[in-house]
């Protein structure tokens, strides 16, 4: 069964997020987690087919892949159920969701309170959405490509109408067309 550190390494090991292809160690600390938590992790994602490893050399990390329609299916159609959002009261926070890019540079400013991820390091008044994992915000901040993924699994798992269309379609897009993404994440 997934766990929500799984989708945390699967967005983590895209193309456009920062290189941590040589270890183990290195994916977990730029994700928070042990090592050992990391590999656990890789490992359930290829079970479940969410990484596709290499039929050579299976653990190694610097040749698993993410299966691009397996995360596009779970990020647009289950992890509003399997992860649904947990909301909290006003708190100082790291945008997320709409209020946070990609989807932030695509709405129109509103005047409803943004979402946000509580955190000691935030300087945004918001709602409290709690993060897919609770180190995902940390990693967010050192890796923004990988913080709009976050952003966009949140506007998902809140899925509401016309935010829920433009998350599915940005998630499709990327995944469909990583070239065009990476650079325009750039």
């Amino acid at each position: 069964m997934l766990k929500p550190q799984d989708i945390l390494v699967a967005l983590k090991l895209l193309p456009s997020t920062t290189s941590v292809r040589g270890s183990y160690a290195a994916l977990a600390v730029s994700l928070g987690l042990s090592a050992s938590e990391a590999h656990a992790a890789v490992k359930r994602a290829i079970r479940s087919g969410l990484l596709l490893p290499s039929p050579v050399r299976p653990e190694y990390l610097a040749e698993i892949r993410v299966s691009r329609p397996a995360l596009a299916e779970l990020l647009c159609y289950g992890v509003r159920y399997f992860l649904p959002p947990e909301m909290g009261g006003l708190c100082l926070g790291i945008p997320t969701a709409d209020s946070a890019p990609p989807l932030s540079r695509q709405l129109l400013p509103s005047s409803a309170l943004p979402y946000v991820w509580p955190s000691a390091r935030g300087t945004v008044r918001g709602v409290a959405l709690a993060p897919l994992y609770p180190s995902a915000p940390e990693a967010a901040l050192r890796d923004p490509v990988l913080g709009e993924w976050l952003a966009l699994t949140d506007a998902l798992r809140l899925a509401t109408g016309r935010v829920a269309e433009l998350a599915r379609d940005e998630v499709l897009r990327r995944l469909e067309k990583p070239e065009r993404a990476d650079a325009a994440a750039a």
